[in-house]
């Protein structure tokens, strides 16, 4: 079986939708979720459970676990973490994180250009990342201000995950309309078994939920 055809369950929980995943042999890949932004600790399981069972898919037959990093809401990051981590090491299964920025690059640079993705931060600042290339780096994200964001040179486009825009006072042209471009849990599941191809798993005891420290937002121009 190759890299492509892996039996993995993928679990996003940065944001207020959790979302699960599958890819199955045939090349498929099924979703669950739940948009109870405050419940994901009571949910991810029978979303899992659920997402499985309806796929016929055993807990035993899977071959990989993936977990989104992040950035967004520490308690959603802690609650798919507990469960990713819980899942891989008691069915002995390797373990692949990524952040959401790293999940979603290279489909948002190809299919929009040069693009900046905002994600809302608690403390009136915004996690801030340049999809610039195909190979999205996680070092380069960032926490910035609204003026950082529209200090951008106008030829970047900005994508904002799961808020409303509107806060950012920007000229409607500057931003992708979400029916345009959508974080998706599929997103997840192929650049972490991409990822699990070219560098095997994770540690899980390594592994934690991306937290951002405060830098300034560098641009290449």
């Amino acid at each position: 079986m190759n890299d492509s055809q892996l039996s993995a369950l993928a679990v996003e929980s940065s944001g207020s939708s959790l979302k699960v995943g599958l890819s199955l042999p045939d090349g498929r890949i099924m979703t669950n979720s739940s948009d109870d932004r405050f419940r994901h600790a009571e949910f991810i399981f029978p979303l899992i459970d659920e997402l499985l069972a309806g796929n016929s898919v055993a807990k035993k037959n899977l071959e990989l676990i993936i977990i989104g990093l992040g950035p967004g809401s520490f308690t959603g990051l802690r609650v798919g973490m507990a469960a990713a981590k819980g899942l891989a090491v008691s069915l002995g299964l390797p373990l692949v994180g990524l952040s959401t920025m790293a999940a979603i690059g290279r489909r948002l640079y190809e299919e929009h250009g040069r693009t900046a993705v905002v994600i809302l931060s608690r403390r009136n600042e915004f996690y801030f990342g340049l999809a610039e290339a195909a190979e999205f780096r996680d070092e380069t994200i960032r926490l910035a201000t609204a003026d950082d964001i529209a200090g951008l040179p106008e030829e970047i486009k900005i994508l904002a995950v799961d808020f409303d825009p509107g806060i950012l006072n920007l000229p409607e042209e500057r931003i992708i309309p979400a029916e345009k471009f959508m974080v998706k849990i599929e997103d997840f599941i192929v650049r972490g078994i991409e990822l699990f191809g070219r560098r095997g798993g994770d540690n899980p005891a390594d592994l934690n939920p991306l937290y951002i420290q405060k830098f300034p937002v560098g641009v290449k121009k």
